[in-house]
């Protein structure tokens, strides 16, 4: 059902940045590395689910693209 495919793409999510450290250590500073809290994570993980499911704002503006929208603020 609908509900086990959005239940598997949220643990997919979360599988992505445990298994894929190594990888994410070569792709950013190790500054930027230390950032990426459990807590943060799981932040981003929520809000961006929600906002797919359109439970919650979109994570990019309306009308900007990704990379225009990086130096905006995350909202809680």
């Amino acid at each position: 059902p609908q509900q086990w495919r959005i239940g598997f793409s949220i643990v997919g999510q979360v599988l992505f940045y445990y298994l894929n450290q190594p990888i994410i250590r070569l792709l950013i500073s190790p500054d930027a590395f230390a950032q990426l809290t459990v807590d943060d994570l799981a932040a981003h993980v929520t809000r961006f689910s929600l906002a797919a499911l359109g439970y919650a704002a979109p994570v990019v503006a309306p009308g900007r693209s990704v990379i225009e929208n990086r130096t905006m603020e995350p909202t809680s």
